[in-house]
């Protein structure tokens, strides 16, 4: 597989050596008199469960969390609830509804907050798909209950009444089609500008005490345990699987950190919320290596090796591995130093062409060569299980994210640091994309000369010499690959 994984080469852009942090939205001074009212509600919902008066939801929306290395002391914690449209009651007359959301972290038996975030935001949900919203807070190392309070804004609940009627709607098209007779894109956005401003323009119908009646307000607390990135321990972030991940012309404002948390320095990422893919995806990966060891006074000596097993059956089999990455003297840039706090970027894409679809666990294994552990045997007899999940731990509410164990080894035998992250994943394919899959090999090889065919042959069988199970896919792959050039 050595021959088809590359590194992200975006990642570059990435190792820069400001760390990353969080700030709950500013203050608001022109907030509304029911802007202040929800937000006190839902404050005081939280207070209720912290007392112990109401119990959470079970699994109201989804949450999850992941970790960074943060600033002065903290972690920094991108997270992401996902919310089932019909959960807001979304209706057809307001395409983006507002929501309200509450965000209070505190250690478990205190009621003083250690992070607390407000925001009014427009979500809007395409497809079926979930309402995502993401943001990020940051506290030290520890562990910390999570309290979400979610619901639909007032505001849009007081719209929903004032929608425009008939006559009013006539007016309003007739105006669109005026101002913009051949450009009918322009004619609807000028429509829903009118329609959102007439229901805008009589707000005075807004009555808090009626509206908070029809409002649902759904409230999650989850446990999330947070590592100390501050140790001085090698030490992981969480893996993140990109969605997106495109450079920036520049890196983003703090404002705009709030709205984008994933992105890191100059390249904004959005990350993949499921490990399902299909056989024609590829797999990318990226995390940050921190506090490695100094192999010359400003260099680390870091490997990181990736090694897939494939699932089924209640049992694990090795399926495959890639190159390891090597991060030294010799492969980072000239500029690169620890102690001016640049950061390891790891990361890879793998097509995934030549997986059997199925369940598979990727090990990924962080080894810094140049961390010389001096008489730790307890460490090394005692091998440390976080169960650190990319959910943040257990929780007490539906939590989204990767299953992923982390592991701390300290191995006195290499006299050497190592670091196994788990990710799984699955590769599906339809049954029409098998069959057809199939019929196109089935019926093209015997059309593929000879010197061709023993050409792949040879290929796969020196590609993986031992392995029967690969040298088939290797050369089923060779075929369709040769008869999609032809």
């Amino acid at each position: 597989m050595n021959h088809i994984t590359r590194p992200l080469r975006i990642l570059a852009a990435c190792a820069a050596s400001a760390l990353l942090a969080a700030a709950p939205a500013a203050a608001q001074d022109d907030l509304e008199d029911w802007q202040e009212d929800e937000l006190r509600v839902m404050l005081e919902a939280i207070q209720a469960g912290l007392d112990g008066r109401i119990e959470p939801v079970s699994e109201p929306f989804g949450f999850r969390a992941d970790f960074l290395k943060g600033t002065d002391g903290n972690a920094y914690v991108p997270y992401t609830l996902s919310i089932d449209p019909a959960s807001v009651d979304e209706p057809a007359s307001v395409d983006e509804p507002t929501l309200a959301m509450y965000l209070y972290v505190v250690e478990p038996g205190d009621d003083v907050p250690a992070f607390e975030d407000a925001v009014f935001t427009n979500a809007a949900a395409g497809g079926g798909e979930p309402i995502r919203i993401s943001r990020a807070f940051q506290v030290p190392g520890g562990a910390y209950d999570v309290y979400v309070v979610l619901r639909k804004s007032s505001e849009d609940l007081a719209l929903d009444d004032n929608r425009p009627g008939d006559g009013d709607r006539e007016r309003i098209d007739e105006y669109c089609g005026e101002q913009f007779p051949e450009d009918l894109s322009m004619r609807f956005a000028c429509q829903e500008q009118e329609y959102r401003t007439y229901r805008l323009q009589r707000r005075p119908r807004l009555n808090f005490d009626e509206n908070e009646k029809r409002a649902t307000m759904m409230m999650l607390r989850a446990r999330v345990d947070v590592p100390d990135f501050w140790n001085d321990r090698l030490q992981v972030s969480s893996v993140i699987l990109p969605e997106v991940m495109e450079p920036l012309a520049a890196p983003l404002t703090p404002e705009e950190q709030i709205t984008s948390p994933y992105s890191l320095g100059s390249t904004r990422i959005v990350p993949k919320f499921d490990q399902d893919f299909g056989k024609q995806a590829e797999l990318s990966l990226i995390f940050l290596v921190y506090n490695p060891g100094f192999a010359d006074g400003s260099k680390p000596d870091v490997t990181v090796e990736y090694a897939f097993y494939r699932q089924g059956d209640g049992r694990e089999e090795y399926f495959n591995r890639t190159n390891p990455q090597q991060f030294n003297g010799q492969t980072l840039p000239p500029g690169f130093d620890l102690t001016f706090g640049h950061q390891i970027v790891a990361g890879q894409t793998v097509p995934l062409s030549l997986f059997p679809a199925g369940d598979y666990r990727l090990e990924i294994r962080v080894t810094d060569l140049a961390r010389i552990v001096d008489g730790l045997a307890e460490d090394a007899a005692t091998t440390v299980r976080n169960n650190m999940s990319e959910s943040g731990g257990a929780t007490e509410g539906l939590t989204e994210g990767l299953d992923e164990e982390s592991v701390s080894v300290v191995d006195l035998n290499m006299q050497t640091a190592s670091i196994i992250r788990n990710v799984p994943f699955s590769v599906h394919e339809t049954s029409e994309q098998a069959t057809d899959r199939v019929q196109r090999r089935r019926g093209g090889a015997s059309s593929i000369p000879v010197d061709v065919m023993n050409t792949i042959r040879s290929t796969c069988e020196d590609r993986w010499p031992t392995d029967f199970t690969m040298q088939r896919f290797c050369q089923e792959n060779q075929i369709e690959d040769y008869l999609n050039l032809r």
